[in-house]
């Protein structure tokens, strides 16, 4: 078993190259503000937990992260045949799926807005004073829409400014607000001592989001190693469940599943053809119930 620290950048590259989901984990059922609330944490440099890999050349189907997220998706459509083959080398996530997920989706990837569309992470740079109603210091939106500062598309930061340092991110954020505020009318222009504070929130926000991204000291990996030990799957499903008795709790139905899937590798597909089965007499089930 070992444990290692890892850059958020390194993590979302290798997710759906080397990193996927064990059949055995549920659907994202993360809601928004949960999404939001992590990011935040990160912001104000909280710890957030270690995650749980386990790596193994077992024959176990394995599912891809969601480039964009759907909270009622067809787990089914995200299977990937070759890496689930017995003797392909894979890491699976045991614990950290919610977490890894929204990180994929707000640094590179989006969510579905209400009516359908493709909604990217836009975060207001000069935020981290006061805490909203919600308590949040750093806010953050998903839009279909482009953006305008104070918003900055988080996904920028491996984009577009994936290879500046955090100096001239803000150099040129700070420059284009200066020319904003120089062209606003008189009662909504910034004094010279709110510019020097915002320029200091904006410098401080830039930092911290690449240093998100790219130093080796906020997330932590502890992986079980199937390839080079022995953790056979029986054991491996013994852990899944209790490391996941926290968070937002597997209900009875989610570990039966968990447990079902061991014997009865098609499953998910039956579950889904059930639901729009049922729901197909104008009946509202969710997955649940079958």
């Amino acid at each position: 078993m070992s444990y290692k620290p890892s850059s958020l950048f390194r993590l979302i590259e290798e997710l759906n190259r080397s990193i996927f989901l064990p059949h055995i984990q549920r659907p994202f059922v993360w809601e928004e503000d949960q999404m939001l609330r992590l990011f935040d944490s990160l912001m104000r440099n909280y710890p957030i937990q270690t995650f749980l890999f386990w790596r193994t050349k077992d024959e176990i189907k394995a599912r891809k992260f969601m480039e964009r997220v759907e909270w009622d998706a067809d787990l089914s459509d995200f299977y990937d045949p070759g890496k689930s083959k017995k003797d392909v080398e894979k890491v699976f996530v045991l614990d950290g799926q919610q977490r890894l997920q929204t990180l994929y989706a707000l640094f590179c990837g989006a969510i579905t807005s209400v009516d359908n569309r493709r909604a990217e992470a836009y975060f207001d740079i000069t935020s981290g004073i006061v805490p909203d109603d919600r308590g949040l210091l750093h806010r953050v939106q998903f839009s279909a829409e482009p953006l305008q500062l104070p918003w900055y598309r988080v996904a920028d930061a491996i984009a577009r400014d994936g290879q500046r340092n955090s100096e001239e991110v803000a150099d040129r954020i700070n420059t284009s607000m200066d020319n904003l505020n120089a062209t606003a009318p008189p009662d909504k222009r910034e004094s010279p001592p709110q510019a020097k504070e915002r320029e200091k929130r904006v410098r401080r926000n830039s930092g911290q989001l690449l240093s998100l991204l790219r130093e080796e000291k906020h997330f932590w990996i502890q992986e079980l190693d199937g390839v080079a030990n022995e953790y056979p799957y029986d054991r491996i499903l013994d852990i899944f469940v209790r490391v996941n008795s926290g968070g937002t709790k597997l209900d009875a139905s989610d570990l039966m599943f968990a447990a079902m899937k061991e014997a009865w590798s098609d499953i998910e597909e039956v579950i889904e053809q059930t639901t729009e089965m049922l729901n197909g007499t104008n009946l509202q089930f969710d997955k649940t119930f079958p």
